[in-house]
């Protein structure tokens, strides 16, 4: 019988991979300690790279290509039981522990407690509310998951059918699906793991509906882990890919819970069933955009390591000599290999410095909806975030099917990691908001600044480039050396994305006679104004302007994005060397 290797015994450097690292024409700990976001964290994700890696649990990863479904559920829930104690021993922030997930790939269970189940309670429940249930979830004593969409809707939240029908003879909420399409479905860790649910549902009082609320739901016993009474719930089975992940159903008949279950801190329902607002109506719209946020950084992070693969790969292959006497070049050597990979290495980076400023503008605003209770920023946060959920999504999907192929064969290959990759990615374009739906969001809001604009109205934030007279603009390009100024490439991509906005805004205005734009947009008008928003002007800005606070920005050209532009400077075509790779 043929013998196998675990790949113990060809973890050598590989002499290319030495050789281009030590050829860099820059600082690789420099660029490290970039991305990282400074020494310290560097030190930090060493440091935890060192332990975690040490422990069977979180050590070849590959391995997991040939695991069951069952096998991977398993050991993905040992890894997160584990992860949880040991944050509770070191007691890691959440910027700590967000570290942590980047180092396993996110590779564990019941991850959803962090990522919304533990923010919706935060952001959304009493402080009476978070009295009772914020230390049963960060102590692990409940389980939570987040459960909004819906076998016949996802992002059409006026068209959710659960239900939370008021009782006020027993001051109780009645839930129900009363449907197959109102089943919740897609929540993750809702399929085996979960033992609480926030569920978003339709609330009734006296036969008035008043829109969606969120309601907190136990949906196992804490005992024996069975579904309480008139639950039904349960895994929906194998997908494209994160099959470690017991994505979920859920079906609710007359399933009651006390009034203090609703999440009351921006609408309560009293005893005798009057309802009363005392803030947005949005604001429960606030965790997902911190989910479409962190989204932005996942693609980075999964186009990080299928870029990695490819490049690496490149310079340890070698194919066809140029000359009988010459040696085997490196495919990364030849300019069409070049021209395939390098546009996404650009794209990767210009995602990390985007998603970071993204994640800035979100916890801004989450200060000032704490400190001053004011949500003006949540409508422009919303818009960025869908429109940049958007772009990131189509852009990782495109580079690391790009990366795939320039692997050949090899790419192929499950333990290649970069089929992995893009099942992740097929994931992100669809979660928390089909491509397509979250672009038109995006969308929306520019024709709605725009008709500001148009009747003189002066706007703010990411669009306050629509109040300049495109008119008044003059190109400031005047050597081949300015091309690589970023401010005067942000200066060109507004005003291009000014006068892209005003003629097409004037086309919609025509065919639909009001300034109440956005049902009107097809795909193509769609593609044609979102994708110059979003790829010439928020990106380009969000990679290049920091917080004034955090460090002195000279017009939008930081040190930060100053450093890794001369490294990253070269067009393709150039030799290898003078790009000065270091992978």
């Amino acid at each position: 019988m043929a013998t196998t290797t675990t790949g113990d015994s060809f973890k050598e450097n590989n002499p290319d991979l030495t050789r281009e690292r030590s050829h860099a024409s820059f600082s690789i700990n420099e660029i490290t300690e970039i991305l990282d976001g400074g020494v310290d964290k560097t030190k930090f994700r060493k440091e935890m790279e060192k332990m975690l890696f040490d422990d069977p649990l979180f050590k070849d990863f590959y391995k997991n290509f040939f695991k069951t479904r069952s096998e991977l559920y398993e050991e993905s829930v040992a890894r997160g039981v584990k992860l949880f104690s040991l944050r509770q021993k070191y007691k890691w922030t959440d910027e700590q522990f967000e570290v942590i997930e980047d180092l396993v790939n996110h590779l564990f269970g019941m991850s959803l407690h962090f990522t919304m189940f533990i923010p919706t309670l935060e952001r959304l429940a009493t402080e009476t509310q978070k009295a009772k249930w914020l230390p049963l979830a960060t102590n692990f004593k409940i389980l939570g998951t987040y459960a909004q969409t819906e076998m016949g809707h996802g992002t059409y939240l006026q068209g959710l059918e659960t239900t939370a029908t008021y009782d006020s003879v027993t001051e109780e909420f009645i839930l129900n699906t009363p449907h197959k399409s109102s089943m919740k479905w897609w929540p993750g860790s809702l399929g085996k793991s979960s033992t609480h649910a926030v569920v978003q549902a339709v609330l009734i009082i006296n036969g008035k509906k008043y829109g969606m609320h969120p309601f907190m739901l136990q949906l196992r016993s804490l005992d024996n882990h069975m579904p309480l009474p008139g639950i039904e719930v349960g895994d929906i089975g194998p997908k494209m890919t994160l099959d470690y992940n017991d994505n979920g159903f859920l079906l609710l008949k007359n399933v009651r819970i006390p009034r203090q279950h609703m999440l009351m801190k921006h609408a309560q329902v009293s005893r005798d069933g009057k309802y009363t607002s005392s803030g947005p109506n949005k604001a429960i719209y606030a965790p997902m955009v911190l989910v479409r946020v962190k989204m932005t950084k996942w693609v980075h992070d999964a186009l990080r390591q299928a870029i990695t693969t490819a490049i690496r790969y490149s310079a340890v292959r070698h194919q066809s000599k140029m000359s009988d006497s010459g040696p085997e070049p490196q495919i990364l050597d030849y300019q069409t290999q070049q021209y395939k990979l390098f546009p996404v290495l650009a794209d990767t980076y210009a995602l990390f410095f985007m998603s970071r400023n993204l994640r800035r503008q979100y916890d801004r605003m989450m200060e000032e909806i704490r400190n001053k209770g004011s949500y003006k920023m949540l409508a422009e946060i919303h818009s960025i975030s869908c429109g940049l959920k958007g772009l990131s999504s189509k852009l990782g999907i495109d580079g690391a099917s790009i990366c795939r192929t320039a692997c050949g064969g090899h790419g192929y290959l499950k333990v290649a990691g970069i089929s992995e990759v893009l099942g992740l990615l097929h994931s992100v374009v669809t979660a928390e908001g089909e491509y397509t739906v979250v672009c038109l969001q995006t969308a929306r809001y520019l024709m709605k600044q725009i008709a500001k604009v148009s009747v003189e109205e002066v706007v703010t934030g990411s669009s306050e480039y629509l109040n300049v007279d495109p008119q008044s603009y003059s190109c400031p390009l005047q050597t081949p050396a300015d091309c690589l100024n970023l401010t005067f490439l942000c200066d060109i991509f507004r005003n291009r994305a000014n006068c892209l906005h005003i003629t097409h805004a004037s086309e919609i205005m025509l065919k639909s006679d009001s300034l109440s734009w956005g049902d009107d947009l097809d795909d193509f008008e769609l593609e044609y104004l979102l994708g110059d928003y979003t790829d010439s002007e928020t990106i380009a800005d969000s990679a290049c302007k920091k917080p004034k606070n955090d460090i002195q920005c000279s017009g939008y050209m930081c040190p930060d994005c100053n450093k890794v532009l001369k490294t990253i400077s070269g067009f393709p075509g150039h030799t290898s060397k003078q790009h000065g790779r270091a992978i």
